[in-house]
């Protein structure tokens, strides 16, 4: 499959602004894009199905170092939700990934209709 674009692309968004350069503009136009990670499940209620929760670029411990900026957090939603194990390590993710505006004014991502698989690269 193709190669998941790199987070030290993604960091080139603004979050500030929201402005992206015209290499990542193309790329969040694309109808999906691959991006691989660590998940962080926001609310877990059901441990079987997950569907909503953060991709980051490196995993984050419970009290290790600050959270990464807004540029390098993915909100994703995805299709079907899938169990807790699958997202243990790390994952990839497909989808369609745009910018969006948190609450405190800073821009991040988003990446709906979300299908998690199994790493075929080291990242």
């Amino acid at each position: 499959g193709e190669k998941p674009i790199p987070w030290d692309q993604l960091a080139k968004m603004d979050y500030h602004s929201g402005k992206t350069p015209p290499d990542l503009e193309k790329k969040l136009k694309a109808k999906s894009i691959r991006v691989a990670g660590y998940a962080i499940p926001v609310e877990v209620s059901d441990f079987d199905h997950i569907q909503n929760f953060i991709l980051v670029p490196w995993k984050i411990g419970c009290c290790q170092g600050p959270p990464p900026d807004p540029n390098q957090i993915i909100e994703v939603t995805l299709k079907e939700g899938v169990s807790f194990d699958k997202l243990m390590d790390t994952v990839y993710i497909t989808g369609q990934l745009s910018v969006i505006k948190d609450g405190n004014g800073q821009f991040g991502y988003a990446l709906s209709k979300g299908e998690v698989f199994e790493p075929e690269f080291d990242i």
